[in-house]
């Protein structure tokens, strides 16, 4: 279950979020970088954002708009805050650029009119007969030279600062701006026959140059100094520029090859502005669709060797997907260790072609940038994601060694074998799902030696809890307590709760009687209630917050006879209305377990039928089923199903676990 104070925490950031909207976001406080594995991206460009993608984009962990969005779709930058408050969202503007139709598209491009409107003849970027330039169809440059011509005392990149810093970041939707062309070379983009300080004549390629790299400089300080540096500043295809903290590689891995490019994606930070970062754009090179899986996975497995930041799309003439695929949903923490050359053990020259690891603290990562397919021994076993995309590749398989072909990668996990921070039956077969019911990791029997098989138990990393008998036992910091909730004398099994941020736990007679007790960690009684009165089979618990009020709530469901489930306050007060889980016929009993598993701050109520089939449900506070039932084990089994949760992929939401105990053997015993 989760802490509750980390949802405390998630509870005030989602108080704070409309005050914060009101201000810019600074980049050294308000505003943190990613430090856990994948980095998702997405660079959308489409003017359509529909409520549904907005959902959508609220997953990735940084979302590039373009800045237009401020004035059509507001509504839809702060739906993707509110279900992600540590999204990364950067407003797209052309560093150097405008489109011919902007006045004619005012409706869908009202900041660009402004600008356009604004905009003075001496500003365009001339050759030297005096002719614009266009390097992209459909638009003319931009004079972004520091040898611009300044009319009532401003230049093109002046203007621009100004216009950012009043129009568009003042609205305080945004975390920063996303400057594209900003090319490390203009005249290798437009040639050299440039006018850029209007006296009619081209100056030299240098020249140029120089006086271009200053330009772009200008605007990046300038627009700082007008925001008092609050805000991520980001360029595309410009390492030279340092100033910036962020630069996308776009076009991975065709613009430089793959040699070049995974060269300057890891140099780029160590020589920007912090907090800095990459970010490799992959794509399909306009010609594919979301399901060219091999090019997604080389270029995030490349960018995993590295520390930024991954996104994947149609290409540079559509960027405007919200593609999500079965790596994105990977957990792999931070890594242990650099990238590696398998064949030589060297790290980070990328001058080498071949297979290429990087470990992480929770699976592998493999890539292989040669031309031969590629096998390697991974040195231990390694399970496959199971995914539902390419389920050729990624089909949940346990694995030892494996063969990369060329020009692909994978990502790989290490097995899970045991369940932290969650009440289960020790011993038990484990079975992890997400809400929809997909099975997520393979199967495991999880078992913990200082206690007995079968008995209730909660593992954390220094405290150990469980039942024996009608007996508690408390193994904290290798010291052991034990008492017994019931009395000695009294004989029978224990149901068992645990919150580990309140440091709860709470206990009642699972076959018999419904008196539910409640104690703190050192096992002091706090509170004594009973569940249902004139009813006496026993009591399964569950302990969350079912309502996101920021307290704990007691959740009690009959052992047999029927499903019915009441929620209570720690004082022993009922909450609501009573329920039956799986409706008021069913005499089988019903098995608790609660967390949030959707990221809403709230804990949902996980119910496993106590007999018959192996059914799941999820359930609100009200009882209200939210999402499809689904079974946790084999539709052979009929002893029913015990259920938990717990964070196991690290995203801070619950997985649902399903525990069967018919495998319980009399060794384990």
């Amino acid at each position: 279950m989760p802490n509750k104070i980390l949802k405390k925490l998630k509870l005030l950031t989602v108080a704070l979020l409309t005050v914060s909207l009101l201000t810019p976001f600074a980049t050294d406080s308000a505003r943190e970088l990613k430090t856990t594995f994948p980095k998702r991206a997405n660079y959308f460009l489409s003017w359509d954002l529909s409520d549904a993608t907005a959902q959508d984009l609220a997953k990735w962990d940084l979302v590039i708009l373009d800045m237009e969005h401020q004035i059509k779709n507001k509504d839809k930058i702060l739906k993707m805050r509110s279900l992600n408050p540590n999204i990364i969202i950067l407003a797209y503007i052309t560093s150097q650029e405008l489109r011919d139709d902007a006045l004619v598209l005012r409706a869908y491009t009202p900041l660009r009119a402004q600008i356009k409107e604004s905009l003075k003849d001496e500003w365009w970027l001339k050759n030297a007969s005096g002719g614009q330039i266009s390097w992209w169809p459909g638009t003319h440059l931009l004079n972004i030279t520091d040898e611009c011509p300044k009319v009532n005392g401003q230049n093109w990149d002046d203007f621009l600062a100004q216009f950012l810093a009043d129009k568009v970041l003042s609205s305080g939707l945004w975390d920063g701006i996303f400057f594209d062309n900003t090319w490390n070379s203009l005249t290798e983009k437009v040639g050299a026959n440039l006018d850029i300080n209007g006296d009619g004549t081209a100056e030299s390629r240098s020249a140029i140059e120089s006086s271009y790299q200053e330009g772009l400089n200008n605007l990046f300080a300038n627009l700082r100094s007008l925001t008092q540096n609050k805000y991520f500043l980001m360029g595309n295809d410009g390492d030279i520029f340092t100033s910036l903290n962020g630069m996308m590689f776009e076009n991975f891995p065709y613009a430089r090859g793959w040699t070049k490019m995974m060269q300057d994606f890891n140099d780029f930070p160590t020589r920007a502005r912090a907090p800095s970062y990459s970010l490799f754009n992959a794509n399909t090179a306009n010609n594919g669709g979301q399901d060219d899986y091999q090019k997604m996975r080389f270029g995030l497995t490349s960018a995993l060797l590295g520390n930024g930041y991954y996104s994947f799309d149609l290409g540079d003439q559509d960027h405007g997907q919200a593609w999500w695929y079965d790596e994105y949903d990977v957990r792999l923490g931070e890594p242990t260790g650099q990238p590696t050359f398998v064949k030589t053990g060297q790290t980070n020259n990328f001058n080498l072609k071949g297979l290429w690891r990087r470990d992480y603290k929770n699976g592998v990562v493999l890539v292989n940038s040669g031309n031969t397919n590629e096998t390697t021994d991974l040195g231990a076993e390694f399970e496959k994601i199971k995914g539902s995309q390419d389920t050729n590749i990624n089909d949940g398989t346990v694995i030892s060694s494996v063969t990369i072909p060329s020009q692909d990668g994978l990502v790989l996990l290490r097995p899970v074998d045991k369940i932290i921070g969650a009440v289960f039956n020790n011993g038990a077969f484990i079975r992890i799902y997400n809400p929809n019911g997909q099975s997520l990791r393979n199967g495991f029997f999880s078992y913990d030696n200082r206690f007995r098989g079968g008995e209730k138990i909660f593992i954390d990393e220094n405290l150990a809890i469980g039942t024996e008998k009608n007996k508690i036992k408390i193994i904290k910091d290798e010291n052991l307590s034990e008492f017994y909730p019931f009395g000695k004398a009294l004989k029978g099994e224990l149901s068992l709760a645990f919150n580990p941020g309140a440091q709860l736990l709470a206990v009642a007679r699972q076959k018999e009687n419904n008196e539910v007790k409640i104690y703190n960690i050192n096992g002091v009684l706090k509170k004594t209630f009973f569940a249902f009165p004139r009813y006496n089979g026993g009591v399964n618990l569950a302990l969350g917050d079912v309502n996101g009020d920021g307290t704990l709530e007691l959740i009690a469901g009959q052992n047999k006879n029927r499903s019915l489930v009441k929620v209570f306050s720690l004082e022993g007060k009922q909450i609501g209305v009573s329920f039956y889980a799986f409706g008021s016929g069913f005499k089988g009993g019903v098995n608790l377990a609660a967390g949030d598993i959707n990221g809403d701050s709230k804990d949902e109520i996980i119910v496993g039928a106590g007999t018959g089939k192996p059914e799941i449900r999820i359930l609100n506070e009200k009882g209200k089923q939210i999402v499809r039932a689904f079974l946790g084990a084999s539709s052979k089994v009929k002893t029913g199903i015990k259920v938990a949760t717990a964070d196991i992929d690290g995203d801070g939401m619950a997985e649902i676990i399903s525990l069967s105990s018919s495998v319980f053997t009399t060794a384990l015993k």
